[in-house]
């Protein structure tokens, strides 16, 4: 799922705020916007499936995933992903337009239902369709949220409008601009989510690949801050005007990030065994592992806020040589010392995530003079 919607973005969903920039209150235009990038995600929707079909039959060949069980599972997350991608348009509209408070309480009521209906299937007896159903909360949780959505485009009064044939040219050029040096990073960055397990599939044991799922619920705890920057931070950059209180906000903002990653950092060398508690008994033998994962989550994130601070204005030109220096560190360090073990497999994260860290930074950096005075914008909407 997240491999088709990430080949389905391609950094589309990147343009919405630097396009609209200081027009956030003019909301013909905001859902106009919006809703010619949710079109043209639409339309490479079914180009995504060319790369991810592949993977999904080598996966299910490798598990013995052949009843129809897996299969129908299979088809519900495409029916998921369908749902998420209104879902998606709606709520980019509802963040442009500043109903934050809404947002809020329609994610606070899916989480609700998403977990009911998850504690009552896992409440029934195990088979090989508890997937399958298991991917049914998952769909009538995103049905769920899409209607709360559209609930709140009435009760605000937001009309679904078009963008006129001018500004439909207009914003497609600026599409452009901004996605095309993002396709071949989009694309590695989508799939290097799954090397990782795909490395201990081919090298290690099933032990290795669920230790490092395992692991991977652990990241989750950087989650809270990224979504409130997403929501709070970057739309608030993306339609300041350029200036000494945009450089101010930026650079506050990087460094509190900077310094609660570090303190989160602190507390895995230190006290890994109260993390290794959010997974169980089973996994006291990954405590000495713990801060290796939180390094590469916390690497990764930073190099994820930096890219939405360029990107949110608009700056995603040379982000495709990333994907030559990573790649690049990954062949070096895999011909060096292999992914054997899960802590080879770790390093390997860690490489990795420090070079989209460093990179992304080293972009900022050199962007930094264009904060505070940003070329004139080819669309009226982007913030001067």
């Amino acid at each position: 799922m997240q491999l088709i919607l990430g080949l389905t973005d391609l950094g589309l969903s990147k343009c919405s705020l630097p396009i609209v920039g200081q027009r956030n209150k003019e909301v013909p235009w905001v859902v106009g916007v919006c809703r010619q990038i949710f079109s043209r995600r639409t339309l490479i929707l079914g180009a995504s499936f060319v790369f991810v079909v592949p993977y999904a039959v080598y996966t299910f060949l490798q598990h013995g995933w052949s009843e129809w069980a897996y299969v129908l599972a299979g088809a519900l997350v495409v029916a998921s992903i369908l749902v998420t991608l209104w879902g998606h348009y709606a709520g980019a509209v509802l963040l442009i337009l500043g109903y934050v408070n809404a947002l809020t309480r329609i994610g606070a009521c899916v989480t609700v239902a998403r977990f009911a209906l998850v504690s009552a299937v896992l409440l029934l007896p195990m088979t090989p369709y508890s997937i399958a159903i298991l991917m049914v909360a998952t769909v009538s949780s995103e049905i769920l949220a899409l209607m709360l959505l559209r609930r709140e485009f009435k009760a605000k009064n937001i009309e679904e409008s078009r963008l006129s044939p001018q500004d439909e040219k207009r914003v497609d050029s600026q599409i452009l601009k901004i996605v095309i040096p993002l396709i071949p990073s989009a694309v590695f960055f989508q799939v290097q989510g799954v090397v990782t397990i795909f490395l201990a599939s081919l090298f290690g044991t099933a032990n290795m690949v669920a230790d490092i799922g395992a692991f991977g619920r652990l990241a989750l705890a950087l989650v809270l801050l990224d979504r409130v920057a997403g929501i709070l931070l970057f739309p608030a950059i993306a339609r300041a005007p350029a200036g000494a209180r945009l450089v101010t906000m930026i650079s506050r903002a990087h460094a509190i990030y900077l310094v609660a990653m570090i303190c989160l950092l602190l507390s895995a060398v230190f006290f890994p065994q109260y993390w290794i508690l959010l997974l169980g008994k089973k996994y006291e033998n990954m405590v000495p592992y713990v801060w290796m994962l939180f390094l590469s989550s916390i690497l990764l994130n930073g190099a994820g806020f930096a890219f939405s601070t360029l990107a949110v204005r608009g700056f995603t030109e040379k982000q495709a040589f990333s994907v030559l220096v990573v790649i690049a560190l990954q062949c070096l360090y895999l011909w060096k010392f292999g992914a054997n073990d899960l802590s080879a497999i770790l390093w390997f994260n860690i490489v990795t995530s420090a070079a989209h860290f460093f990179y992304q930074y080293g972009l900022l950096i050199l962007k930094w003079p264009d904060f505070k005075r940003a070329p004139q914008p080819a669309v009226e909407g982007l913030t001067p």
